[in-house]
């Protein structure tokens, strides 16, 4: 059978947001006439949108099905001088610090934040549009910084996490958490070495199965018993 007889295939790549240059700017506006800083990863929402991780503007974007842009959290500011990031008050006046993901729940109520630099989950409730810590996986001898999350079918968010101050502290708190509850962070990737959890990537949940990658290959971690009870010492919930 040869390769011709089928229809041509067709690759089309359209453009939803940005125009090209790095800013804030246009929010209310059409999402292909605003300005986007270093956006990274993305998620659709139950309503037919997008949320975009806008990095560079330490904010997280929605662009709705109609194709317009704006803002669902974050004020601009990365790290305040003292005090909280905004916890308790309107998620757009919360401090994010170079946020890698945000996903929603199943029920499209909530939105969660990988708070990159902070080392923390975020929760965004979408009727109050208040913003809340989720779990911190930041501590004294973990600067945590979390690279991707994601949230599974009940609801329990995962975030790939590595640790860069590894060298200095001598703890590696790098790896998979599963988040089931406010401040509850449990450490499941207890899986020995084969691979290296200071080079995660990208994850994603389905159904028990957790694609992964790291270095220069693509993992799954597979979960099928209980949390793990091996926490790495000075972690979170250690």
């Amino acid at each position: 059978r040869g390769w011709g007889s089928g229809p041509e295939l067709k690759r089309v790549l359209t453009r939803i947001a940005g125009n090209g240059e790095a800013g804030a700017e246009g929010d209310g506006e059409p999402a292909r006439d605003a300005e986007l800083s270093f956006p990274m990863g993305v998620s659709p929402t139950r309503k037919g949108g997008i949320l975009i991780a806008d990095a560079g503007n330490h904010r997280i974007r929605e662009v709705d099905r109609f194709g317009e842009v704006s803002s669902l959290a974050g004020s601009g500011c990365s790290d305040p001088p003292a005090g909280p990031l905004g916890d308790g008050g309107p998620a757009l006046d919360a401090c994010l610090f170079g946020p890698t993901r945000a996903v929603e729940s199943p029920d499209g109520k909530i939105v969660y934040i990988a708070d990159g630099g902070h080392g923390s989950v975020r929760r965004v409730e979408r009727d109050s549009k208040a913003i809340s810590t989720f779990a911190t996986l930041k501590s004294p001898t973990c600067d945590a910084y979390v690279v991707d999350i994601d949230a599974d079918e009940v609801g329990s968010v995962y975030a790939a996490v590595v640790n860069l101050g590894s060298a200095i502290f001598g703890v590696n708190c790098a790896g998979v958490w599963k988040i089931s509850g406010p401040g509850s962070p449990v450490f499941v990737d207890d899986t020995g070495d084969w691979y290296s959890r200071q080079s995660l990537g990208g994850l994603d949940v389905e159904g028990g199965r957790i694609p992964l990658t790291s270095w220069n290959c693509l993992f799954e971690l597979t979960i099928t018993g209980g949390p793990s009870e091996s926490l790495p010492p000075g972690t979170p919930g250690v």
